[in-house]
């Protein structure tokens, strides 16, 4: 601003507004320097928006807000007769900012980012922060800095309630001491795990209510269900719901039938009382036909060798013990029957 002593013209400031805006609200900050060289007044207009003044006092921030449109500018002088206020800062924002607090005291800067998230941690707790982005362009120019954005953090630490994926499938028991913990993200409050299922196996996922470590694990368990119901409370998880938002409610069935082996990503909100289940792409396992000991994919006389050097206690390099219980007993003991069911198989062709 120019001084305006002995009659000199009065000096204005204007901001030019850029291209992207029609008859928008912006927000114009000015904190005047303190002591008796900040007093004084400063108008401001557009061409949308008449004269508004403002006296300051020393050390004062004072926002004003306008409508304006790209292209047009926003206007700052000073009506004292003599001189224009000391000011110490001049912001302008996008947007209705007059009730944002006042700037922070002190900034720690994060420069040179060449991503679009930034996570900013070792916050206080229960303490105030303002933050600002500015951008780079490739040709080395700045842009105006964001208007701010002021959040405060927690007076505490948030409590997480501990959610497993209960481990073992299909004849689970809902036990304290089982299951996988799901990771859970703050800021979306949403609790995620894998797990692996085989087809036509179940899986459920329960909540700790209370932990005691001297029982080794949790007193209590909320076991939930998700989707619709199917025979005897047990939602049949098929392809047309993975990917989508089922509802979860609390129930003493905690389980999801699935369609076939697969690893599958569960994704909880407890707050807001859903569930995503989808499957992994190529998570299903290689299907090993009953006999390709050897696993090559084609039962033949390699097969058989292997399994009789392994009957007869020789030791079998790439050995695949499930695939050897030829004859099918309940044991799954692998002796000269499984051989002899072997050979008889291939021999027959009914394989």
């Amino acid at each position: 601003m120019k001084n305006n002593y002995n009659g000199v013209a009065r000096g204005e400031l204007t901001y030019t507004i850029p291209e992207g805006y029609y008859n928008d609200t912006f927000t114009l900050l000015i904190t005047s320097g303190s002591g008796s060289y900040g007093t004084g007044n400063f108008t401001v207009y557009t061409p949308q928006t008449a004269d508004a003044g403002h006296e300051f006092s020393g050390g004062e921030t004072y926002r004003w807000l306008v409508k304006v449109s790209s292209g047009e500018k926003i206007t700052v002088y000073s009506t004292d007769n003599d001189y224009s206020p000391d000011i110490t800062l001049i912001e302008v924002y996008a947007g209705d900012a007059t009730g944002s607090k006042l700037r922070a005291s002190t900034w720690a800067y994060v420069n040179n980012l060449d991503k679009t998230v930034y996570t900013i941690e070792d916050l206080e707790l229960g303490t105030d922060y303002e933050v600002q982005v500015q951008a780079i362009g490739n040709d080395g120019s700045l842009s105006d800095w964001t208007r701010p954005d002021v959040f405060t953090t927690l007076d505490e630490e948030p409590v997480v309630t501990p959610v497993h994926i209960l481990g073992e499938i299909d004849d689970q028991y809902w036990a304290p001491d089982i299951g996988t913990k799901m990771v859970y993200d703050p800021e979306n409050e949403l609790y995620t795990a894998t797990v692996y299922a085989e087809a036509d196996r179940t899986f459920g996922f329960s909540t700790q209510l209370d932990d005691n470590g001297d029982m080794g694990g949790w007193n209590y368990l909320l076991p939930y269900r998700f989707g619709p119901e199917g025979v005897d409370g047990i939602f049949l998880l098929t392809d047309e719901y993975l990917g989508k938002r089922l509802p979860l409610t609390f129930d003493n069935w905690g389980n999801v039938r699935v369609t076939r082996t697969a690893s599958y990503t569960i994704t909880v909100s407890l707050e807001q009382n859903y569930i995503i289940i989808g499957k992994i792409e190529g998570s299903e396992p290689e299907v090993w036909e009953l006999g390709d000991v050897n696993h090559s994919h084609t039962v033949d006389i390699d097969d058989i060798t292997m399994l009789i050097n392994v009957v007869l206690g020789t030791p079998a390099t790439g050995f695949f013990l499930e695939q050897a219980n030829c004859d099918g007993d309940e044991g799954g003991t692998i002796d000269i029957d499984d051989i002899t069911a072997l050979i008889n198989r291939i021999l027959s062709g009914h394989w």
